[in-house]
């Protein structure tokens, strides 16, 4: 969340509120519940400094250590001077035409040791114009030309450890740079645009020089490094979203840097991410939250270090006892195990069923009981109250009463006839059904009602995932479910014992007899509308029988958690 929510670009006087806001709005409190805009810009300056660093998978720390007791420092650190920083020595060349011959080639001629750049202009970085950082202001850029060309000369430091250093980056918008004629990065918005993209290509999405910018490791890369004394050669070139852009900027620097033994680079797929806070991004003046509600919070200056994290971690233990809180999550816990008909809305304008008011009620107290304060065990069991069979937990108007979402539809067949599947096309199911894992744009999670998930499109998914399951013979390799060695472990045959078998496996033996008497005439109807029972000795036994369990596996009893 720290990522997705931009909350790793949250620092002092350039505070971002997506963390606070959605936290207040989706995670604690719900929409507009007894909060303000000012309450969430008040608590985007208390995460100022809540950041991330990469380590090993083994030094991964515990939680709740790794929340009250985070690193301070980076996992990587620069060391010394920069090898190239930012200021004078580059060259520079506009974008009005290609720089050289346009050909396709790993190495394009202007960014070789060899060219001849004494036509090009001089300048300082960073270069760009319309955001206030530039020493080399582009004046005639906008609606001009799109892209331009910059070469830096430099010499490596005698005894340069070339496993350290690494390129530093900040942009507006994309970028692909080169080192001695070959490419060692590029910006994810110019991934697609050929290579060397042409004078005129553009980035395919914007990127402000204000966001975290790129620090490419070239370790890999050191081959390219000409050695003490020999002269090196940098070479970006920069690329505007489009020709109207109000800005653009480059601020590259070639920098040495040391990695925390605990630690692993920023882009190394073997390691894991972890709560960091940054002492030096914080803001440590005073705060007031709530401001006069019994609930308000004043937050004091004077903190120093590690000790700002209690400013936002002292509002977190507040929340965690505040109406608003109490009231969303309890709402939201009865909408995930007994019914759709309550919201925040109607619970508090008392518009929802009484009974679903009574619970959401009951279940605060238990929240305001509970030890610690808001235990969701005991507010569970105040849900539930297993010993009150009159609860509505346990009545029939509720029973079964909330649709799977098509996660738990999948899963719940899945793990009831133990189909070996192939766990990684089960997303491509999901998303057949309408849940896109991994992929909404909205933080605030997939919906538990179930009229979001029941329509046409989705029951056919739904219907054609089961009778994948069910087909016979089944050449599929995704597949791994054998209807023979099935029927075989759980000694099967008839068509009573299979629906018998399924009855209790799937729905706890609670099928209605009209419906067991319809997918019984089904497993002793052929396909020409005859009666034919089923018969392990003619050829078509298994493929009925296959036939007869995707049946089973789509009724509307099924989508019922």
């Amino acid at each position: 969340m720290l990522i997705y929510l931009d909350n790793v670009l949250n620092r002092v006087g350039e505070a971002n509120e997506n963390y606070a806001r959605e936290i207040l709005e989706l995670f604690a409190f719900g929409v507009d519940n007894r909060y303000t805009q000012r309450d969430i810009e008040e608590l985007s300056r208390c995460f100022t400094g809540w950041q991330i660093r990469k380590v090993r998978p083994d030094q991964v720390p515990a939680f709740p250590e790794s929340a009250t007791q985070p690193p301070t420092w980076a996992s990587v650190s620069a060391v010394g001077e920069p090898i190239v920083d930012l200021g004078p020595g580059w060259k520079y060349f506009k974008g009005t035409q290609e720089p050289v011959r346009y050909r396709r080639t790993i190495t394009p001629e202007w960014t070789t040791e060899e060219f001849d750049d004494a036509s090009w202009l001089n300048g300082s970085t960073g270069i760009g114009y319309g955001d206030g950082d530039d020493a080399t202001v582009l004046r005639d850029m906008r609606n001009n030309y799109s892209s331009v060309y910059l070469r830096r000369s430099f010499v490596l430091p005698e005894n340069t450890d070339l496993t350290k250093l690494a390129l530093s980056i900040n942009y507006d918008d994309g970028y692909v740079a080169f080192l001695n004629g070959r490419e060692i990065a590029r910006s994810s918005n110019m991934e697609e645009a050929g290579n060397p993209p042409r004078y005129t290509e553009t980035a395919s999405s914007n990127h402000e020089v204000t966001e975290q910018g790129d620090e490419v490791s070239l370790l890999r890369y050191g081959r390219f490094f000409n050695p003490f004394p020999q002269e090196n050669i940098l070479a970006i070139q920069v690329h505007n979203v489009n020709r109207t852009s109000s800005d653009l900027s480059m601020l590259p620097r070639l920098v040495s840097r040391e990695i925390d033994p605990s630690s692993i680079e920023l882009d190394d797929t073997n390691g894991e991410w972890a709560f960091r806070f940054n002492p030096e991004a914080h803001d440590y003046g005073a705060k007031t939250l709530f401001e006069g509600t019994e609930w308000e919070m004043q937050i004091p200056e004077g903190r120093e270090g590690l000790e700002g994290l209690n400013d936002a971690m002292d509002v977190i233990r507040m929340m965690a006892n505040h109406p608003s809180t109490r009231e969303f999550i309890c709402v939201k816990l009865i909408n995930k195990f007994v019914a759709d008909e309550i919201s925040l809305r109607t619970y508090k304008d008392g518009s929802a069923p009484s009974h679903l008011i009574g619970m959401v009620d009951r279940a605060i107290q238990a929240w305001q009981d509970a030890e610690p304060v808001g235990h969701i065990g005991t507010v569970l069991e105040a849900i539930f109250e297993r010993s009150n069979q009159n609860n509505v937990f346990w009545t029939q108007s509720v029973y079964q009463s909330k649709v799977k979402t098509p996660v738990e539809y999948i899963n719940s067949l899945v793990r009831a006839v133990d189909w070996q599947v192939d766990l990684s096309e089960l997303p491509d199911f999901n998303e057949a059904m309408g849940m896109h894992l991994f992929t909404r744009d909205d933080p605030d999670g997939w919906s538990e009602f179930g009229f979001d998930w029941i329509n046409t499109g989705a029951m056919l998914e739904r219907m054609n995932f089961a009778t994948h399951l069910g087909k016979y013979p089944n050449n599929d390799i995704l597949m791994r479910w054998s209807v023979r060695r099935y029927l075989t472990y759980n000694n099967l045959e008839t068509s009573d014992e299979i629906i018998d078998h399924f009855n209790q496996l799937l729905f706890n033996g609670n099928l209605s007899q009209q419906t067991r008497d319809l997918i019984l005439n089904f497993a002793l109807t052929d396909d020409q509308g005859r009666r034919r029972v089923l018969d392990p000795r003619r050829s078509d036994y298994l493929e009925r029988v296959g036939q007869l369990i995707s049946i089973i596996m789509t009724l509307p009893e099924m989508h019922y958690q």
